[in-house]
C-alpha cells in the first residue's frame, strides 16, 4: 500500500511536469514562428485555421506518445509487479489489462489535445502587425537594479543571474522543484524503512536479535537451550497464533502475537502492554476502524472460545495491513502457527559471534539482527522504492534536458535581436553559453531548495496522515534526505542542464545583427 501511494504521487507529479512541459513546448513553437502567424492573420486567414495547423501537429504527437507509452506497457509490467504477484497472485485473464493499457492510452491522447486547444488561445490575441515584426513584450527581471559596474562578478555570471530574475522562469523553478520532490521523497521513505527505529512501526520491540520457527520442536530446543545462554542478558518468547475480531459484518482474521510484552514493550500510541488474560492490545487501524479505545471492550474469537476483551493499549503497525493484536493467554500447540524469542545481549558480547553461533546451533531457525528485522519483513517493498527511486531519478534528467534546450531556444526566439547585438559587439559564443548555463544553474538550484523544503512539509503533512490512514502507523516521521540522493540528483540534473544548453544554444552561431534586422 505504502509503494501504492508513492506511485501515485509520483505519478501525479509527472503529469504536472508533462503539463507544464507541454506548456513551454506550445509557447517555443508559436515564438519562433511568430513572424509566419502574423503573416497569415495578416492575409485574412481565420484564427481557427491557424490554431488547427497546429492542433494537428500535436494531435500526431500525442498519438506517437501514447502508442509508445501503451508498448512499452507490457514491457515494464513484468519488473514492476513481480513482487505483487507473488503475494497476491497472477489475475485469471488478461483482458482488463489490455483494456486499461488502451483506455489510459486514448485518455492520455484526449487529453493532450484538448490542453493544446486549450493553450493556443493566445494566439487570437496576437497584434498582426507586431507578429510581422515578431517582438514580444519584455518583462524587467527583479534584479533590474543590479549593475554590472557595482558587482564583482564576471560579466557572463552577472548576465545569467540577472536574466535569471524575470518573472517569467518561475514556471522552471516550479518544474525543477516538482522533479526534486518526485525523486527526494520515495528516497525519504525508503531511508525511512531502512532505520533501526523502523521496527517500532512493525509491532516489534525494541531488541537486539529475534529468533523465529515454526515447528514445535525446535521451539522447545530453543526454550531450553536459551534459557541458559550467558551471552543472553534478557529474553522473553512469544507465539503468534490467528484469532478473530467482530466486526459489525462479521469476524475479521487478525494475527495475534502472545507472550511477555512487558519485556520487549512496543511504543504504544494510547495505554500499554497487556498484563492479564482478559485483556488485549490491538494495532492503531483495528481500533479505528472500530472506534474503541483503552478500557473499551472487543469481542474475540479464537481456539478458547468467543469472549470479550479489555483494550490494554493501542499501538502502531504496518504489517498485515495494518490489523494486529496482542494478548498473554496461553493457547495448546496444536494452534500455534508460529514461535519468537526476543533477545537482549549482554555487554561486551560480540553480537556477530554469537549470531553465527547460534545458527549453527539451530539450523532450523531463522535469526535476525535488529538490522534486518526492516529488511526481511519489508524487503519487496523497499526493492520497489529503489527501482522506483532510480526511475525518478533517470525521467527528472531526461526531462530537466528536454526543458532546458526547449526554454533556450525560446529565448533565443524571442530575444534574438538582444543576442545578436551582443555577438555583433564581440561576445564570443562561448562566453554567452556560459551565461546560459549560469542562468539555468541558478534556476535548478532555487528549484532544487524549493523542491527538498516541499518535500519535507509533504512527509510531515501529508504522508504521515495518509500512513495513519491506509497502513496504521498515523506518528510515522521520515528520516532525513538520503545523501545518495541528496548528491546524486543534483549532479544529474546540472549535467542535464548543461547538455541541455548546449543542445538548445546550437542556433546561436547564426545569430546576427543583419540577419535579425533582415527578419
Amino acid at each position: 500500500m505504502l509503494v501504492a501511494i508513492l506511485v501515485a504521487m509520483v505519478a501525479a507529479l509527472v503529469a504536472a511536469v508533462g503539463a507544464l512541459t507541454v506548456r513551454l513546448a506550445i509557447r517555443t513553437a508559436v515564438a519562433a514562428d511568430l513572424s509566419q502567424i502574423g503573416a497569415m492573420k495578416a492575409v485574412g486567414l481565420p484564427v481557427t485555421w491557424i490554431r488547427r495547423a497546429y492542433l494537428t501537429k500535436y494531435l500526431l504527437l500525442a498519438v506517437l506518445g501514447a502508442a509508445l507509452g501503451a508498448g512499452l506497457a507490457p514491457v515494464l509490467q513484468g519488473p514492476l509487479t513481480r513482487g505483487a504477484l507473488l503475494e497476491i497472485g497472477s489475475p485469471t485473464s488478461n483482458a482488463a489489462t489490455v483494456v486499461a493499457w488502451i483506455g489510459a492510452a486514448v485518455v492520455v491522447a484526449a487529453g493532450s489535445v484538448a490542453f493544446c486547444w486549450w493553450l493556443l488561445r493566445p494566439v487570437s490575441r496576437i497584434p498582426a502587425l507586431a507578429a510581422m515584426r515578431a517582438t514580444t513584450a519584455t518583462r524587467r527581471p527583479w534584479l533590474w537594479r543590479w549593475r554590472l559596474s557595482r558587482s564583482r562578478l564576471p560579466a557572463t555570471t552577472w548576465l545569467g543571474l540577472r536574466s535569471a530574475s524575470t518573472p517569467g522562469q518561475i514556471g522552471l523553478v516550479l518544474v525543477f522543484a516538482l522533479l526534486a520532490l518526485m525523486c527526494f521523497l520515495p528516497a525519504q521513505v525508503a531511508t525511512t524503512m531502512r532505520a533501526p527505529g523502523f521496527v517500532t512501526y512493525l509491532g516489534i520491540g525494541r531488541s537486539d536479535a529475534l529468533i523465529e520457527t515454526r515447528d514445535a520442536g525446535t521451539a522447545r530446543t530453543l526454550d531450553s537451550r536459551l534459557a541458559s545462554d550467558p551471552a543472553i542478558a534478557r529474553r522473553a518468547a512469544f507465539t503468534q497464533i490467528r484469532g478473530q475480531v467482530k466486526t459489525p459484518d462479521g469476524w475479521e482474521q487478525v494475527p495475534v502475537d502472545l507472550g511477555d510484552h512487558a519485556a520487549f514493550p512496543l511504543q504504544y500510541a494510547d495505554g500499554g502492554a497487556p498484563t492479564s488474560r482478559d485483556e488485549v492490545a490491538v494495532s492503531y487501524r483495528v481500533a479505528s476502524e472500530r472506534e474503541v479505545g483503552v478500557g473499551d471492550q472487543v469481542m474475540f474469537r479464537d481456539a478458547l472460545g468467543e469472549r470479550p476483551l479489555r483494550v490494554s493499549g493501542v499501538y502502531q503497525d504496518i504489517t498485515n495491513g495494518g490489523r494486529t493484536a496482542k494478548g498473554v493467554w496461553q493457547v495448546p500447540d496444536e494452534q500455534v502457527v508460529g514461535w519468537t524469542h526476543a533477545i537482549l545481549l549482554a555487554p561486551n558480547v560480540d553480537r556477530a559471534a554469537t549470531v553465527a553461533r547460534w545458527h549453527e546451533q539451530f539450523p532450523g531457525a531463522v535469526i535476525l539482527g535488529v538490522d534486518d528485522v526492516s529488511r526481511q519483513t519489508m524487503g519487496s517493498v523497499l526493492d520497489n522504492l529503489d527501482l522506483l527511486v532510480r526511475a525518478a531519478i533517470v525521467l527528472a534528467g531526461v526531462v530537466t534536458l528536454g526543458l532546458t534546450a526547449l526554454f533556450l531556444h525560446l529565448v533565443l526566439a524571442t530575444g534574438a535581436g538582444e543576442w545578436a547585438v551582443l555577438r555583433g559587439i564581440g561576445v564570443s559564443d562561448g562566453r554567452l553559453r556560459r551565461t546560459f548555463n549560469v542562468r539555468y544553474l541558478a534556476l535548478l538550484a532555487c528549484g532544487l531548495l524549493a523542491g527538498a523544503i516541499i518535500a519535507a512539509l509533504t512527509g510531515r503533512f501529508l504522508v504521515a496522515p495518509a500512513a495513519g490512514a491506509f497502513l496504521g502507523a498515523p506518528g510515522l516521521q521520515l528520516q532525513g534526505m538520503p545523501w545518495l540522493a541528496a548528491l546524486s540528483l543534483p549532479l544529474v540534473l546540472a549535467s542535464a542542464v548543461v547538455t541541455g544548453s548546449a543542445l538548445g544554444s546550437t542556433h546561436l552561431q547564426h545569430l546576427s545583427v543583419r540577419s535579425v534586422t533582415e527578419e
